[in-house]
């Protein structure tokens, strides 16, 4: 499926309570057919704004991955949680920058999870000062995706320009003015 045009692929997962009795004999089925969706930005903007998509359940080019995890404070919230907002810019920028992402609907990833670990402990009650520094980091990333999408698409950075050499060419306007007025 990852081609030039796709910018992520990424497959449903399976949770395993791990402090409850794993089974030996739990095993993967073999696969007959593995369901999968074409997302576009449309498509995949409510997949993204709405949870994450793991990392482990992600094939990503290298260069999008680290471009997101260099961006180890959240430039938009005062709030951070152990890595929090990386991981999910890291699947969700791919979404908005290339032209597709393929959703495999088919779970093909397990993880385990347990009561202390950081996801399941910063939720644990949805008010509590963890809860909801964990959610600003979340949020502090989205804000930050979305933003800079819209300052692309919208060209904001030639207005800001534009806004830049005009304030400066009025700034030369007036001290040229000034330096004339002190010569008369």
């Amino acid at each position: 499926f990852f081609n030039e045009k796709v910018g992520v692929v990424f497959c449903e997962h399976e949770l395993v309570d791990l402090e409850k009795k794993l089974l030996d004999n739990e095993k993967w089925e073999n696969q007959k057919q593995i369901k999968f969706k074409k997302l576009n930005i449309f498509s995949g903007f409510p997949k993204v704004m709405k949870g994450l998509i793991s990392p482990s359940c992600a094939l990503i080019r290298r260069k999008d991955c680290i471009s997101c995890m260099y961006l180890t404070n959240n430039l938009l919230s005062k709030k951070s949680y152990a890595g929090v907002g990386p991981d999910w810019l890291m699947t969700a920028f791919p979404i908005f920058e290339y032209q597709y992402s393929i959703h495999i609907l088919t779970p093909l990833v397990k993880f385990g999870f347990h009561q202390k670990s950081i996801t399941i402990d910063a939720q644990k009650e949805f008010n509590s000062k963890k809860a909801r520094k964990f959610r600003a980091a979340y949020a502090g990333a989205r804000l930050y995706l979305i933003i800079s999408v819209l300052i692309r698409n919208l060209n904001l950075e030639e207005i800001y320009f534009f806004i830049e050499e005009t304030f400066r060419k009025f700034k030369l306007f007036i001290i040229k003015g000034k330096k004339r007025k002190d010569i008369r």
